[in-house]
């Protein structure tokens, strides 16, 4: 298997990591694939990635949730996301991984931050409290990649998207982020005939 160099997209069954495959797929590209993989296991990602000669990561992977869901679990969005970002970016660099894309959130970005938003504006103010946990979590993804970077000259980069919504998103009420909420509800509401709803 070393003979090929694959594209890895850790989280490639979520909406941004689907978006990719879909659009890499057209350019003949050859995929480690990750569904059963457990990231939070550090042993067995190193047992997969030593048997795979990796070109490029796009690091996708993330415990995700709406408002509701990071308000009531803090402590698993935060955990699960470090423990996750930590065990893919070291042992990628472990196995001569140089070349890595990883996907912030614009939550990174303080609460009262002006807009439009720049760069600058990052550890500039207060998180957002309701997603906070899920927050802090992103932005050492964002130090981590920086400080591979600059310690060991590793072409490892962060970006920033803004909030989005497309194929694949994920449309519980309870789990939700804004837009797919939204949506979700103004469907649910028009077919019930109801005239208003919270959101």
């Amino acid at each position: 298997m070393r003979n090929s160099n694959f594209i890895f997209i850790p989280g490639m069954y979520g909406m941004v990591g689907s978006s990719l495959y879909r659009y890499l797929t057209k350019k003949n590209k050859y995929f480690l694939h990750s569904r059963h993989v457990d990231f939070l296991n550090k042993s067995l990602l190193h047992d997969i990635l030593k048997t795979t000669k990796i070109e490029k990561v796009f690091l996708c992977a993330a415990k995700v949730g709406g408002i509701e869901a990071n308000s009531k679990y803090p402590l698993t969005f935060l955990n699960k996301n470090i423990v996750l970002i930590q065990n893919l970016i070291h042992e990628l660099y472990n196995n001569n991984c140089n070349n890595l894309i990883y996907f912030g959130s614009s939550c990174i970005f303080p609460k009262k931050a002006p807009q439009p938003m720049k760069e600058i504006y990052l550890f500039k103010g207060l998180l957002e409290p309701t997603n906070e946990a899920y927050s802090l979590a992103k932005l050492i993804g964002l130090k981590l990649c920086e400080y591979y970077k600059k310690q060991l000259g590793v072409d490892y980069n962060t970006v920033i998207p803004s909030s989005l919504f497309g194929r694949g998103d994920n449309y519980n009420l309870k789990f939700a982020h804004v837009i797919p909420s939204v949506l979700k509800k103004i469907y649910v509401h028009k077919i019930s005939n109801l005239n208003s709803f919270y959101v």
